[in-house]
């Protein structure tokens, strides 16, 4: 069922997804008990649907309640314990809770940092949402581009320079620049992931979408309509 649950995720059919989650809570709950790091998967991955739904408060207490649990039953560097803290951050994230979140993704960078080494994908990805986060406070510009620069820097030695979380990256950093008002070097980034999504046709096709998007507003701040 979680199987089943994970693929309408996937597929970006959220309500179904969250039916088969609900459904794989209740029989996991009863054949475990409410304290066990399956149901607690279980409760991240429902975070994770709800949020995706926009249902934040209901994303918040499923978060909150797997973060409860796994801290229950493992150990304090146990990678769940980092999923789990990634998992309730992007929630507060998403929910403006800043501070918050940006709590959370330090709890969880020092855990992947012991567990997974300082240079490692999921550890990009956690630089990528502090940077979020940092974007999202006053003053904080400069610390969200030194997290988006420690992401780069950790995807390109770890994935290349051709993968799309590596366009990933440089698009967060073109849109940060333009947060900036420096709409030349949004478009030098935005370029660069460009180039990398140009030899994927196929694939990310939204995210590439919305790399078009920013790009065109790049030109337009910069005043160049060719």
């Amino acid at each position: 069922i979680n199987n089943i649950a994970a693929i309408h995720y996937a597929w970006g059919n959220f309500e179904k997804a969250r039916q088969f989650f609900l459904h794989a809570l209740d029989i996991k709950r009863k054949a475990l008990g409410d304290i066990n790091s399956s149901v607690a998967a279980t409760y991240r991955n429902l975070a994770l649907v709800y949020r995706s739904l926009g249902r934040l408060d209901e994303a918040l207490t499923a978060g909150k309640l797997a973060l409860s649990i796994n801290e229950k039953v493992l150990p304090p560097d146990h990678p769940d314990m980092a999923s789990s803290r990634e998992t309730l951050g992007e929630v507060l994230l998403q929910s403006g809770q800043f501070e918050k979140a940006l709590q959370m993704f330090f709890a969880s960078l020092k855990i992947k940092c012991r567990v997974f080494g300082e240079n490692h994908p999921s550890v990009a990805n956690t630089f990528e949402n502090m940077a979020a986060a940092y974007a999202g406070m006053p003053n904080k510009l400069f610390d969200a581009r030194q997290s988006l620069d420690r992401a780069l820097r950790i995807r390109l030695a770890t994935v290349g320079p051709e993968h799309p979380d590596t366009a990933a990256s440089y698009n967060s950093l073109g849109e940060l620049f333009m947060r900036e008002n420096n709409a030349k070097e949004a478009l030098e980034q935005f370029g660069l992931a460009l180039a990398i999504h140009n030899k994927r046709p196929i694939e990310q096709t939204q995210t590439r979408a919305k790399l078009m998007s920013n790009i065109a507003t790049a030109f337009l701040a910069v005043k160049d309509y060719t």
